[in-house]
């Protein structure tokens, strides 16, 4: 059940950083489509967890970079990439990002931002209830027990220059989501 959680917790999370992150990126201002021009390269670093939840922090900032890879106009350098570029030193180094890191990773590789940060807070509730098996008419004729499964993410966010060093915004993101599965079956998360 743990794995479950977990998967769930993720994907909740990393919808909510994602819309997070577009919605500082690319900015559309009233009346006006603002449209990129240019390409944005980004990595994300590992984010810290300060929940309960183990590798809450590794989860979320998987998420994350899957998110944005799917983003038009957003190129990701993957942890990979940026080991091979820096070598893993550098990134090894890193419990927090000072400007002066986030300043050489971006001289180094090109990336424009670094995104990076903390997830402090798993909550994850279960409750019973029912769900209609069968129907008719449009009334439910046969119900059955189930349990409603609800997570809510709670992370910082922050989006790094990666030429100066400068912290450009810091996001509290909050993700939440619910699901309903049959008792007795296996929930695998959303």
């Amino acid at each position: 059940m743990a794995g479950t959680k977990g998967m769930l917790f993720a994907v909740v999370l990393g919808i909510a950083l994602v819309a997070a992150l577009a919605a500082w990126m690319i900015p559309e201002p009233p009346q006006r489509a603002v449209v990129s021009m240019e390409r944005l390269d980004v990595a994300v670093l590992p984010f810290a967890n300060s929940s309960t939840w183990p590798s809450a922090g590794e989860t979320v900032g998987a998420r994350t970079q899957a998110r944005l890879v799917r983003a038009p106009g957003i190129e990701v350098y993957s942890r990979a990439e940026l080991n091979a570029l820096l070598g893993e030193h550098v990134l090894g180094e890193i419990g927090f990002l000072d400007p002066d890191t986030a300043a050489r990773i971006g001289s180094l590789t090109g990336v424009a931002r670094l995104i990076g940060g903390t997830v402090y807070s798993v909550q994850f509730v279960e409750q019973e209830t029912t769900i209609c098996e069968a129907w008719s008419g449009g009334q439910c004729t046969a119900s059955v027990p189930a349990i409603e499964h609800s997570v809510r993410v709670l992370a910082q966010i922050e989006v790094v220059n990666a030429t100066t060093g400068r912290i450009e915004t810091v996001i509290d993101a909050i993700g939440e989501d619910t699901a309903i599965a049959r008792l007795g079956t296996v929930f695998i998360g959303y």
